[in-house]
């Protein structure tokens, strides 16, 4: 039998980083919510750093760039839930939280819709781009369930800023509603989007 002699060293490593994964497993909170990856301020840094650089390097990595926008979010969330406080109808979705997906939304009601209406502007865009409500990233990374909601209503409300806008899906129809989401929401992700994008 042969034995392998470990440097003192490589062994107080290893202990430190035992001790180490031991801390952060026992000090890490549990999640909040469905899906809910609870991060502390230096990962969370280092994620919104990560992700924005990677977005950049490949600006179709939709997981990254909904990364970069959970991780800069700030204080804008908590802004954007104290004005739908401040409306009945606002407050209705804060309580009820409707998620805007197939299995929530009746597409087959929406094409049978008269012209001209919401419903009918809505699913003919959806058709002529081939896009599907289904395809929007879930929330992990924002620590409050509510504003964790927020997020995801922002992020399921997209699609529908190029319908009004009668936009397409490409590179120049993306950066044109980004400006117009952080001008009317005023969320980073949208400003970052906007300037970072042409050089992507």
């Amino acid at each position: 039998m042969s034995f392998v002699r470990v440097a003192p060293r490589a062994l107080a490593a290893r202990a430190l980083f035992a001790s180490h994964s031991r801390v952060i497993s026992t000090t890490r909170p549990p999640p909040a919510y469905p899906g809910h990856i609870p991060l502390n301020s230096f990962e969370n840094a280092f994620l919104a750093v990560g992700s924005a650089v990677m977005s950049l390097l490949d600006p179709y990595r939709a997981d990254l760039i909904a990364a970069l926008g959970e991780t800069t979010a700030g204080p804008a969330l908590p802004r954007l839930r104290d004005i739908m406080l401040a409306s009945p109808e606002g407050r209705k979705i804060l309580k009820e939280r409707p998620r805007i997906n197939t299995t929530t939304v009746d597409m087959n009601a929406l094409a049978q819709m008269p012209e001209g209406t919401w419903g009918k502007t809505y699913k003919n865009w959806l058709d002529r781009t081939g896009v599907t409500p289904d395809s929007r990233e879930p929330v992990h990374y924002v620590e409050d369930p509510e504003l964790a909601y927020v997020m995801q209503r922002y992020r399921e409300c997209h699609d529908f800023y190029h319908c009004i806008c009668n936009f397409s899906v490409n590179v120049e129809s993306e950066l044109a509603i980004k400006y117009f989401e952080f001008a009317n929401l005023g969320l980073p992700l949208a400003a970052i989007s906007a300037i970072g994008g042409p050089s992507a």
